[in-house]
């Protein structure tokens, strides 16, 4: 089932964040959500899955939070992240993936972020 434009619905993996569709293509294989996750949340670790023949790729970009992000997004073996921790792009078919519980570092109500996904044909 095609998710629909510019309506929130619950996050896979607990169900306690939200996620708005933003933009999506079939055609070019790309998606855009802005992600709202409530202080106290946490996203167990996984691993998202792909079709064969394609690599997932993925931006997030933290709107809200600065300095500690990356302390709660974890993301197993190598990714770029920038050094204030705010844009993290990694590969979520093959890297496990999650968020520690946000609460521990940050202060406020919830953390927005922008995720950028692609998927690219495997070479």
């Amino acid at each position: 089932m095609q998710p629909k434009l510019f309506r929130w619905d619950h996050g896979r993996q607990d169900g306690r964040y939200s996620k708005l569709l933003l933009a999506i293509s079939n055609r070019f294989k790309f998606d855009c959500y802005l992600i709202k996750v409530p202080d106290g949340c946490a996203i167990m670790e996984h691993r998202d899955p792909v079709a064969e023949g394609f690599e997932h790729h993925r931006v997030n970009i933290v709107l809200n939070r600065f300095g500690q992000w990356n302390r709660n997004m974890h993301v197993d073996g190598p990714c770029y992240s920038t050094r204030l921790g705010r844009i993290m792009k990694f590969r979520p078919d093959i890297q496990v993936h999650g968020m520690r519980h946000i609460n521990q570092y940050c202060t406020g109500d919830w953390t927005y972020m922008l995720s950028i996904g692609w998927l690219r044909k495997t070479k």
